[in-house]
């Protein structure tokens, strides 16, 4: 069965390349960021960090909207926020939450406690969250690990024993929505735009790509939908473009069902042993 080669086309939230910035100078040198007027050694111009400011972000026009999906399969309906997968949503990493018994824990405690507990310098950015609950950032991986292995950790100083838990550890974890490719017959040739089929076939689940090729080429159009029923995408579904409608057939290209192997023949030790237990 032909696969399709390539990026992910018409996806709206797939993930963009960045052009990384390289400033230099009229030699070629790095510029360095510009001086304090009045100082000696002149000024250079800044260069220009990566990324953009939040007046010129490209989502920034564009609010989240939670969308229906797939409510024209039986049983597969399902409700979608789609935003870009490198959105950040404040998440600290190796971030660990402290808690102990009332009114033992404090933050001027575990701003005292922490560095003793462990060699360096480090900010532990301690935080608040409940009244004895707090929020404290490890250095690396590894420490964050060895110190939240048993669950707990004790503070010599004011003789303290604390639970611990990794934040990553404690979040809830997600399901993930299979995928499956969906010819769909009966697609007009001016119909055939990655925008349009991209907006209109949601009702199916949610899509994901176009075969391009497909595009140009009599026949269905290969579609690559995130669904809730692979198995219950087949039928047929009506959709209007403006004014006129069209019947669209689904196929679904599934693997094909694994046959289970038959059951072994009983060997004939097995039926003679079965026959009895008396003298032979």
């Amino acid at each position: 069965m032909p696969q399709f080669q390539g990026d992910r086309i018409g996806d709206p939230y797939a993930a963009k390349k960045k052009k990384k910035f390289k400033p230099v100078g009229a030699s070629g040198s790095k510029l360095s960021p510009s001086l304090p007027a009045g100082s000696s050694k002149g000024t250079a111009a800044e260069p220009i960090p990566e990324g953009h400011v939040s007046a010129n972000c490209p989502s920034r026009a564009k609010p989240l909207l939670l969308q229906t999906m797939g409510h024209a399969i039986p049983s597969g309906g399902f409700f979608c926020l789609q935003f870009p997968a490198d959105l950040q949503s404040g998440f600290v990493v190796n971030a660990a939450i402290l808690s102990a018994a009332p009114g033992l824990l404090s933050k001027k405690i575990l701003e005292v406690e922490l560095p003793h507990l462990f060699e360096g310098a480090w900010d532990w950015q301690v935080t608040q969250i409940e009244a004895d609950r707090f929020s404290v950032v490890f250095p690396d991986p590894a420490m964050l690990r060895m110190a939240t292995r048993s669950g707990k950790l004790f503070l010599s100083i004011n003789n303290i024993t604390m639970l611990i838990r990794d934040v990553v550890a404690d979040a809830p974890k997600g399901e993930t929505m299979p995928e499956v490719w969906i010819k769909l017959w009966g697609i007009p040739p001016k119909h055939r735009g990655v925008d349009r089929l991209m907006a209109r076939m949601t009702m199916l689940g949610r899509p994901l790509v176009v075969d391009e090729h497909s595009l140009i080429r009599s026949g269905p159009v290969r579609m690559l939908f995130a669904c809730r029923k692979p198995e219950k995408m087949r039928g047929s579904v009506q959709i209007w473009f403006n004014g006129e409608g069209f019947l669209i057939k689904l196929e679904p290209e599934l693997d094909p069902p694994r046959r289970s192997a038959p059951a072994p023949a009983p060997s004939p030790t097995s039926v003679f042993q079965g026959q009895g237990t008396g003298p032979w």
